[in-house]
């Protein structure tokens, strides 16, 4: 009888496990867009707006993120808050065919860390606080634009800071989109 009960007691554990981990969004030439939405998205405040890249992605600080409960995640006002998505490419994309697509132009503020082939992270920034020439495409959103990628599991952090609540609306796009 204890034994059963611990198996089942092991199963639901199992299982709570799975139903809460973040869910990986695949993608291919055949995906044309995808809004990241609840648990395809985690989030970190980082309230002193003090950490880094380099701690962010570190085994510590992974646990840390928290799943995203509801639609699209909501930024406080006057916060500094870190976005985690995941995507998992199950062919290899070309360089510069999609994207990363922000919908809310009042972001004052946000810093892309874009995973390249090599296992780094390329930095990109932009916002409402930048001038509107310097961004990629001049269009009223907020995009980044990924690199040549093999097919693989990667994963992409944002660093968003606004000093107006703002909704974050993460939406990966095939650049063909805006031609």
């Amino acid at each position: 009888m204890f034994n059963r009960q611990l198996f089942v007691v092991f199963l639901l554990c199992a299982i709570s496990q799975h139903v809460l981990a973040q869910k990986v969004v695949s993608l291919n030439n055949q995906v044309n867009q995808h809004f990241f939405t609840g648990q395809e998205i985690e989030f970190l405040p980082d309230n002193q707006n003090t950490f880094s890249i380099q701690q962010i992605t570190s085994k510590q600080f992974g646990n840390r993120f928290k799943l995203h409960q509801g639609y699209y995640p909501r930024h406080v006002a006057s916060t500094t808050c870190w976005y985690k998505i995941k995507v998992k490419l199950t062919e290899d994309m070309a360089d510069q065919e999609s994207l990363i697509e922000f919908f809310d132009q009042t972001t004052n503020r946000i810093t892309a860390y874009m995973p390249d082939a090599n296992g780094r992270y390329k930095e990109s920034k932009t916002g409402s606080n930048f001038n509107f020439t310097n961004r990629f495409y001049q269009h009223k959103n907020f995009e980044f634009q990924f690199g040549k990628l093999p097919k693989g599991e990667y994963t992409c952090y944002f660093k968003v800071q606004s000093k107006d609540a703002v909704n974050v609306i993460m939406v990966y796009r095939q650049t063909k989109y805006f031609f």
